[in-house]
């Protein structure tokens, strides 16, 4: 699947959110629920893969748990991701498709931070990482009185490529 369906698929998801759970935007709830109704909707795009949520299992490395390079640490430390589309049990981009940061707003800014930091990693193809997701997005969502407002980052190859902002 081509980047640009990747995303158009996760926006399908976002809108469907707003549609069928604002509710649980507007009185918001904890984010492992959000995080597991747009895993629910992405499925169904993705057939040939599995979606998961807090998925931290990697075969390939030494923990056994999925960990990433963290540039501004100057280090490698292990990371869970909100929600994977990938095939469990392999790595690199044929088989990591898509991983997704998600996070409530405001945040914090290192909140905020660290979550870019983790798609770097998630989505480098150099030494530091082996995982080699195809593409990543930070998805930050508006709650209580901004539900339905919304913005993705997208990052592939280890570097921000495209932001979507969409205010309601």
């Amino acid at each position: 699947m081509k980047t640009a369906k990747i995303s158009q698929v996760l926006l399908a998801a976002i809108e469907r959110l707003f549609r069928e759970d604002i509710f649980l935007l507007k009185y918001d709830v904890h984010e492992q629920t959000i995080s597991h109704r747009i895993a629910v909707y992405l499925e169904s795009h993705f057939s040939e893969h599995h979606v998961d949520c807090e998925y931290n299992n990697d075969l390939d490395s030494e923990t056994g748990r999925k960990q990433v390079y963290f540039p501004s640490e100057n280090a490698i430390s292990p990371v869970i991701p909100d929600i994977v589309v990938h095939h469990r049990g392999l790595n690199g981009p044929e088989h990591n498709l898509l991983v997704i940061e998600l996070k409530k707003l405001p945040g914090t800014p290192s909140e905020l931070a660290r979550d870019r930091d983790k798609l770097c990693g998630f989505t480098a193809s150099d030494q530091e990482s082996h995982l080699s997701y195809r593409c990543g997005a930070f998805v930050t969502l508006g709650v209580k009185e901004a539900a339905g407002k919304y913005k993705i980052e997208w990052f592939e190859q280890g570097v921000l490529v495209e932001v979507l902002v969409e205010e309601e």
